[in-house]
């Protein structure tokens, strides 16, 4: 491709030609379509955790060099969940992912929306004690005498109305003699 640039023009004259040959490389058009996810960044308060995300867009399209685009992994919609105890929703901008999610920064691609309404559950955990309790033929000679390696807590999550109610979980056992 040779474009010719035609001088003087008006009062300009060249002085210098540096390069005097300009290398442009160009890359095919490329379309292609993305299922849209949710990144939830940063971490919730103490004693809290992300659970379900969801978008109000499942799929959005994404046009550029071909070079670019088909390096795209994935993309997300990023919320901001740091110190939050209660649910996130927002319009989040998009954000390009390639391998190991490593984020594509090129002002090339354009996609058919830079943003989207985006939402991420925070659950309360909690730790709470598993209680054994017995049914069944229990003769009282028997005694039940729990070893070092048993399972004595469970961290457990949810709405915090919920966590909030239970305080420990009762484990039946059987006994048939």
């Amino acid at each position: 491709l040779q474009t010719n640039v035609v001088l003087p023009y008006g009062s300009l004259e060249i002085l210098d030609k540096n390069p005097s040959i300009l290398p442009v490389t160009v890359d095919e058009l490329m379309k292609r379509e993305f299922d849209v996810t949710v990144m939830a960044v940063g971490s919730p308060k103490s004693d809290y955790i992300t659970g379900n995300t969801q978008t109000q867009a499942k799929k959005i399209t994404v046009k550029g060099p071909k070079s670019i685009v088909a390096g795209i992994e994935k993309v997300a919609a990023v919320l901001d969940v740091s110190g939050k105890s209660s649910d996130v929703a927002a319009n989040a901008p998009l954000t390009l992912f390639g391998s190991n999610d490593k984020e594509i920064q090129s002002p090339y691609p354009s996609l058919s929306t830079d943003s989207i309404d985006a939402s991420c559950e925070i659950l309360k955990t909690k730790e709470v004690n598993i209680v054994p309790t017995f049914s069944g033929n229990v003769d009282n000679a028997l005694k039940y005498l729990p070893d070092s390696n048993n399972v004595k807590t469970v961290r457990i999550a949810g709405a915090p109305e919920t966590i909030d109610e239970i305080t420990e979980i009762l484990e039946t056992i059987e006994f048939v003699l």
